[in-house]
């Protein structure tokens, strides 16, 4: 049995509004360090690769197109989200509970596409600053 006066039981709200700070912050922190990723590969290829071998080039393509990939699917859940918002403020929650397994999986391939394109800028700089300084 819940006792209601117990300070330690957390109200819906509470918890709601923690979720939707915690998926903010995700969300700014994909757009922060994808972006950083794109911008800083592009800024600074001549550092990284002054003689780039051209079959690591594959790799920076790879890594530009996860990093993108991530952000446009951010955006694709960003606007789900607020369908399933609107169907809540409706109080249609069965149409709002749908949305969720979907989204989850999204938010999923959203965060490895992240991590892939991480990977694939930093073996990208890190295999062609090995062969410029051999």
């Amino acid at each position: 049995m819940v006792d209601i006066n117990d300070n330690n039981i957390v109200s819906k709200e509470a918890l709601w509004d923690s979720t939707v700070r915690e998926g903010s912050g995700l969300y700014n922190q994909v757009v922060v360090v994808a972006s950083s990723f794109l911008g800083g590969s592009l800024l600074f290829i001549e550092q990284i690769a002054s003689n780039i071998e051209k079959c690591t080039l594959c790799l920076l393509f790879i890594g530009w197109f996860c990093l993108i990939s991530s952000i446009c699917l951010l955006l694709w859940i960003r606007r789900i989200n607020l369908v399933s918002h609107r169907y809540g403020l409706e109080e249609n929650w069965e149409k709002a509970l749908e949305i969720a397994p979907m989204n989850e999986l999204r938010t999923t391939c959203m965060t490895w596409l992240l991590v892939a394109g991480i990977f694939f800028i930093t073996l990208f700089g890190a295999i062609n600053l090995f062969i410029n300084t051999s």
